[in-house]
């Protein structure tokens, strides 16, 4: 992930994001010593449409490994990144961005489905910014760890899958992915004898992986789309409730102390769905 992100701050929807999360209980998928990160949701080199909800939803596997190193962040962003066919090259911008903190009491749930959505239609730079129309979805894992002296890298693991945007493209649909495996991101081998430094306890980020142990039947993949479903109903109404009550107290919204204010994260139930609030 670029570290010379610039966050941006959506002045048009005030105080409430366009990216909400919540994650699905599955059964256990993966007994390997490192940490893996499987995106589910956009498929590479995949193109879709200017949506007012395009989901973002992953499945970790393995979190007590990065846990034991102590708490952590995953994070998550979208920045424009060039032109199909041209060159690649980081728009030095965001889109969305979001984040989630884990510690030992949140990471055992194996894997964790992460679910978010974004408003493609509410984003600051869209195709052709600023000469072209592809994307990449970035991610970081990223230790709370105090800087010490240290003859490597600080404590972190990144990656990126490229999408495109474009006018006239479908809408995304999470129906096909019904019986195929998540994508690999990357598998994060972890030295967790680096435990509490903020010398690098990454020693590899290759590896096979094991993506195919998340299972996306038919259940699975109901259960992500009806809750990106009510998250960007859940976006809709409270973005209106911005617009026409502009009182905060007259919002029932429930704020992370660790995420920026644009980026406030909205506390929606649904249902009898298993999930946890990220």
């Amino acid at each position: 992930m670029m570290r010379s992100i610039i966050s941006m701050a959506f002045a048009s929807i005030a105080f409430v994001p366009m990216a909400y999360s919540t994650s699905l209980t599955s059964s256990p998928a993966s007994n390997t010593s490192g940490i893996e990160v499987d995106v589910i949701f956009p498929i590479h080199n995949t193109t879709y449409n200017v949506t007012n909800s395009l989901p973002i939803v992953f499945a970790l596997q393995n979190l007590t490994a990065a846990a034991a190193l102590g708490p952590f962040r995953f994070e998550w962003d979208i920045m424009p990144y060039g032109d199909i066919g041209g060159d690649q090259e980081p728009g030095g911008v965001t889109n969305d961005h979001w984040g989630v903190h884990f510690d030992t009491a949140n990471a055992t749930t194996e894997p964790y489905i992460l679910i978010n959505q974004t408003d493609v239609q509410k984003w600051q730079f869209m195709p052709r910014y600023p000469y072209g129309s592809v994307y990449a979805l970035q991610w970081a894992i990223t230790w709370n760890v105090s800087p010490k002296p240290c003859d490597s890298d600080p404590l972190g693991v990144f990656g990126t899958l490229f999408f495109n945007i474009n006018m006239d493209s479908t809408e995304a649909d999470l129906g096909n992915l019904t019986g195929q495996c998540p994508q690999l991101g990357a598998v994060y081998e972890i030295n967790t004898t680096a435990k509490n430094s903020s010398c690098s306890a990454v020693v590899s980020n290759g590896g096979a992986g094991n993506p195919c142990a998340v299972t996306l039947d038919k259940a699975m993949v109901g259960n992500i789309s009806s809750t990106v479903q009510s998250l960007a109903a859940s976006t809709a109404t409270a973005s209106a409730s911005a617009t026409s009550t502009p009182s905060p107290t007259q919002r029932s919204i429930a704020v992370r102390s660790d995420i920026p204010l644009p980026y406030i994260l909205v506390a929606t139930f649904l249902g009898s769905l298993p999930m946890m609030m990220s």
